[in-house]
This record gives C-alpha cells, structure tokens and sequence, in this order.
C-alpha cells in the first residue's frame, strides 16, 4: 500500500497538490490548503515617567493610560510603576500618555520621539510628563 501525503506551503493561499500524481495510476490527493496566523504584532515595552522640576527631584514612575498612535490606535494602562508593554503591528508610532498624578490626567505626556516597529525587533519607549 503507498501513502501520498500532500505537501503544505510555508506561504498563506492554496496549493493544488494533484500535479505528476496522475501518472501514479493512485487517485490524485485532496488539495491542501495552507493558511497563516494573523500576525501577532511585535513588543513594544516602555515606562511612563515625569521628571524636572526642583534640581532635587527624582525621576517619578507614574501609573498611567498610554496610547499608540499610528497604523493602528492601541491604549494600555501601565502598572503601578509606569511600566507597559503592548504588541503592534510594524509601523512607526507617536507615543502619548495621561497620568491622574500629572495636571489630574487632564495634560498629555509625549515620548520625545516617533517609535519605529520593526517585525521581530522589540523597541521600548520612555513616554515623559514634563515637570516645572
């Protein structure tokens, strides 16, 4: 007894595996369908933090909302330290954020440039809230 198995392709869409089967003389396979999963995105990790002020001052980790602007609008709350991480499809991105220990929320914070994402490349961004 012989056993065709019908190759998959790598790439998403459809193969019609029934080609040089015919010659065989066996019934030529069911054609098989290759299909992807929809990309997951890669990790962009990043804090939300406000410094300046008084010469004195720390750097302050603030919890917080932030918002992935660009090929696709994401919002993620940080943690308690300021930390987030969300994943994204490739593209570039403006990074904002609003924080109840800054102005109440009412003022967004910017990171202070436009993020690239890269597929398979992490980035991290520092999403900063000015302080006078």
């Amino acid at each position: 007894m012989t056993l065709l198995i019908a190759p998959l392709l790598a790439g998403c869409g459809s193969h019609d595996a029934t080609t040089s089967h015919r010659a065989s003389g066996l019934p030529d396979p069911t054609p098989a369908i290759a299909c992807c999963l929809a990309p997951r995105g890669t990790e962009v990790s990043g804090v939300l933090v406000g410094i300046g002020g008084p010469s004195s001052a720390d750097v302050q980790h603030w919890a917080g909302t932030i918002r992935a602007h660009g090929r696709v609008l994401s919002t993620v709350p940080t943690d308690s330290r300021g930390h987030f991480s969300v994943r994204l499809p490739a593209g570039s991105y403006r990074f904002t954020a609003t924080s109840p220990s800054y102005d109440g929320g009412r003022v967004a914070c910017r990171a202070t440039q436009v993020v690239r994402v890269l597929p398979h490349e992490p980035s991290h961004v520092r999403v900063i809230c000015q302080l006078r």
